[in-house]
């Protein structure tokens, strides 16, 4: 499906809209880096960035074709916007940096990533059924590590 960085900016104002909200993002093709990383939230900058080359393959291997690379767009950025508006987030990321436990930074990073899903679910309910198919294959690094 070749659709343009901009119907995908379009989308991002729409969403955005809907939920009353101004937040940064930022649209690249590539993740710079050597993980499959479909979008990113910076607490530093306040600012999403989506990757929409990875945000593909994912949805390629999680939903086994691009059909719905739309949808699966809409779902991360959902997840994105709900780290942007934690208020625990900073928090939890202090703790997390500043914790010597394996086990107490794994759990803090578990609860910023349910937060996150949390959020996009209550933002985007008609697509609940797709959220929970990602967030469940995006939770399986924290669950096979929850007992460490």
């Amino acid at each position: 499906m070749g659709v343009s960085e901009d119907y995908y900016y379009a989308l991002v104002e729409s969403i955005l809209n809907d939920l009353s909200l101004t937040i940064n993002v930022k649209i690249e093709r590539h993740f710079p880096g050597n993980r499959n990383i479909g979008g990113k939230y910076s607490l530093k900058t306040k600012t999403i960035t989506m990757y929409l080359e990875e945000i593909k393959e994912q949805c390629r291997g999680v939903l086994g074709t691009e059909e719905r690379v739309i949808d699966y767009f809409k779902v991360i950025l959902a997840h994105e916007i709900g780290h942007s508006e934690d208020r625990e987030l900073e928090e939890l990321a202090i703790r997390k940096e500043h914790t010597k436990s394996n086990y107490a930074k794994h759990q803090l990073a578990l609860r910023i990533e349910e937060n996150a899903w949390n959020y996009a679910k209550q933002a985007l309910p008609e697509l609940s059924p797709l959220i929970q198919v990602i967030q469940n294959h995006s939770m399986k690094i924290y669950m096979n590590r929850s007992t460490g």
